[in-house]
């Protein structure tokens, strides 16, 4: 039967058959034979995109062969999702500092802010540039592979500096 899977995920194929001698098994994707898969089941573990097609199975015995018809693999790109923890709040003329965030994919996670009047993002990194707020949002836009991950927001609050005057 057809299956369909994400990036990732294992898909198994199963067939039955019975005949004397026992028949042998040859399992075949777009009708090209897999070299060492010759049981009554094919796992193909941690399935990837170039995993999707169609599978069928070769059955011989002494009696003669028969090839099953076609089971469409389809593989999906996965999805995953950002972990981005909150900021603590900063002082106007506090040092810059590093952003830490990650993706379950593994793929590397880009910062933007909403208010470069108060914050802005290099990188990894975030100067302070004034008093505010600003919304500094994790994103991580995906491959071939893995879908675009949903943009994780967080607030960061800059309060103003203590007002020094000297005479």
């Amino acid at each position: 039967a057809a299956q369909t899977v994400s990036v990732g995920q294992n898909a198994t194929f199963t067939v039955a058959a019975t005949g004397t001698p026992a028949p042998t098994y040859q399992w075949r994707k777009n009708s090209v034979t897999l070299s060492g898969a010759t049981s009554s089941t094919l796992v193909l573990s941690n399935a990837q995109l170039a995993d999707a097609g169609a599978y069928s199975v070769a059955l011989s015995n002494s009696s003669g062969s028969v090839v099953s018809s076609a089971a469409t693999l389809t593989v999906n790109a996965a999805g995953q999702t950002i972990a981005f923890g909150a900021l603590a709040a900063k002082t106007f003329g506090n040092a810059a500092f590093a952003l830490s965030a990650t993706a379950t994919s593994g793929l590397g996670v880009s910062f933007a802010s909403s208010n470069p009047g108060v914050a802005t993002v290099t990188g990894n990194t975030v100067t302070i540039v004034g008093a505010g707020s600003a919304t500094i949002t994790a994103s991580q836009a995906g491959n071939a592979s893995y879908l675009a991950a949903v943009d994780v927001p967080q607030t960061l609050t800059v309060n103003k500096s203590d007002q020094v005057i000297t005479f």
